[in-house]
């Protein structure tokens, strides 16, 4: 590998490694995640372990780091930010049989992808399990890689033991990847046992370190079963109820940049003779038809549909570089260049449309007038493209100008991934307004807490000393509370104890204080995002402004529902 390209591989990880790492603490963990993180600081503190866990990986990992350096928003999301970057550096093993462009596109893919970073940056086990499948599956079909043959053991041990206590995403992985194979009839013509035999030995190396993280080195002896709870969790969503919005809808609101790109990947695939880039496209479409008719899939799940995705990209980008002559580079650039910016005027005007029923002194605020004048607009840049490939058709060859088109508009769309990604990681993780967000904890909550901080300091309580009360809340809202007050280890209760330095109630449910003694002070708890986020009013005659005002501005048409707490204390 050569120094320059030694130096892009380190800049993407470094990317990759900022995007996940940096600020794991600017929100408070959501209710799903507070869940995973109690189970695992109450193992730390030795108050038991949960009889089974979906990701025995996390729930003792977790126990492990809560007890080195204390519980944490941001050391509760530490194991999957690695993960999300360990995926992201993947397809290093794919290095020589994508190509150096095709390894580092698909790289991009996964470093700039709004759902792996999400993922990335939350307590669940999504990536934790997929980055264990991904890379066995890679291994089996770069079996015949002599580059990977010292590390190879090493690997599958690895990815063993990842995929088995990973979590259930995982088995979504591996099945649609074993569909792949068979399908695809891999190992035709070789010794499959001997194969299997090479693989024998590190598989149950890998199936002894899931025992041993299971059983918590023998700090959790109910875990031997542990090895199957991420299998046995798998299994029970196929019969559950759906957890969020569609999957689909998420690849297809978050993605269009890997979209984009794996459809020029399938064209070349299809075109090929060679058969792994079919068997990609198998990976791939399996594990997202998987993930659509399982019913209790989470929303964040489609991110274990990346790494094939990406992989895919990867091959397309490799097969467009290679029809790009040297001497073409600058003229390229240029053209891409060009692309690109023709397409900022239709995002413009897209945002102008979108604020149609704001601005009633444009065109009398008709939102199809406006719509139509913008349809006309794009048709006139559609013109201009076709005017601006006929200009570079003097110094490019055809084939370079339409490459040139297609990667102008993929720069656009990195953009509009990347805002989605920052929104989704930084900017919307209070409001619920993503749809990958359903349920969030408000920052709130800290407010909450330095409350209950100052008024224990002015009494003279030390945390635990204070005895703090939960009484009828939500279950959302009660994992929130418990989380966020966990140096107090407050305690859930039937009725009003009489006891009690702090009771913490529902707003405006009927749990009131027993008498005049106790003061009351307001927090907002979770909140739920909006049911009806982007949605065309009509299509015949176009308007689409409210659907456009969330893509650019996140603006809901409706509110977000919140749960508000009392936080009561004795006057």
């Amino acid at each position: 590998m050569s120094r320059k390209l030694q130096g892009l591989w380190i800049g993407l990880l470094i990317i990759a490694a900022a995007s996940r790492l940096t600020a794991l603490a600017w929100m408070p963990l959501a209710p799903d995640e507070a869940t995973r993180a109690l189970a695992a600081l109450d193992a730390a503190r030795g108050e038991g372990w949960p009889a089974s866990a979906e990701s025995p990986l996390l729930l003792v990992g977790n126990a492990v780091l809560f007890g080195v350096f204390g519980a944490g928003d941001g050391i509760a999301r530490l194991l999957p930010a690695m993960a999300g970057v360990a995926l992201a550096a993947l397809p290093l093993l794919w290095r020589r049989r994508l190509g150096d462009v095709g390894a580092l596109a698909a790289a991009g893919i996964l470093t700039v992808s709004p759902l792996a970073l999400l993922a990335g940056r939350r307590v669940e086990p999504t990536l934790l399990g997929a980055l264990g499948a991904g890379g066995l599956i890679s291994l089996a079909l770069l079996h015949d890689d002599d580059a990977l043959a010292a590390w190879r053991p090493v690997l599958v041990a690895g990815g063993v033991t990842l995929a088995v206590v990973g979590g259930p995403s995982a088995y979504d992985v591996l099945l649609a990847g074993a569909l792949a194979l068979a399908f695809a009839s891999f190992g035709a013509g070789e010794n499959r046992l001997a194969v299997a035999r090479e693989w024998a030995r590190p598989t149950l190396w890998g199936l002894a370190g899931a025992l041993m993280i299971s059983v918590g080195l023998g700090a959790r002896w109910s875990g031997w079963s542990g090895p199957l709870d991420g299998l046995a969790a798998w299994l029970a969503s196929w019969r559950g109820t759906d957890l969020g919005p569609a999957s689909l809808s998420l690849l297809l609101l978050y993605e269009p940049l890997a979209l984009l790109l794996a459809l020029v990947g399938l064209g070349y695939a299809l075109r090929d003779t060679v058969p792994l880039p079919k068997m990609l496209i198998f990976w791939s479409g399996i594990l997202v038809l998987v993930l659509v008719i399982r019913p209790a899939a989470a929303p964040t799940g489609m991110a274990s549909a990346l790494l094939p995705l990406a992989l895919l990209v990867g091959y397309g980008a490799q097969q467009l570089a290679a029809w790009v002559p040297g001497r073409s580079l600058k003229w390229l650039a240029l053209h891409i260049t060009v692309s690109a910016v023709l397409w900022v005027p239709v995002g413009l005007a897209l945002a102008s449309h979108s604020m149609a029923h704001t601005t009633p002194e444009v065109l009398n605020g008709n939102p199809a007038v406006q719509m139509a004048l913008v349809l006309v607009g794009m048709a006139i840049l559609v013109g201009l493209h076709v005017m601006l490939g006929i200009l570079f058709s003097m110094v490019l060859l055809p084939p370079v100008i339409w490459r040139g088109a297609l990667l102008g508009v993929a720069v656009m769309l990195l953009f509009l991934q990347g805002r989605f990604g920052v929104g989704m990681a930084f900017l919307n993780r209070a409001t619920a307004v993503e749809p990958g967000l359903d349920v969030v904890t408000s920052p709130d909550t800290r407010l909450l807490l330095r409350t209950v901080t100052d008024h224990a300091h002015v009494r003279g309580l030390r945390a635990d000393r204070t005895d703090i009360a939960l009484v009828g809340l939500s279950p959302e809202a009660l994992v929130a509370t418990r989380w966020t007050l966990r140096d107090y280890a407050p305690m859930e209760a039937v009725v009003w104890p009489d006891t009690a330095d702090f009771v913490i109630t529902p707003a405006g449910g009927d749990v009131q204080p027993p008498n005049a003694q106790w003061v009351g002070a307001r927090f907002v708890s979770v909140v739920r995002g909006p049911w009806s986020r982007f949605a065309c009013v009509s299509w015949v005659p176009p308007n689409c402004a409210r659907a456009l005002r969330w893509y650019f501005y996140r603006e809901a048409t409706t509110e977000s529902a919140r749960q508000e707490v009392l936080l009561w204390r004795r006057r």
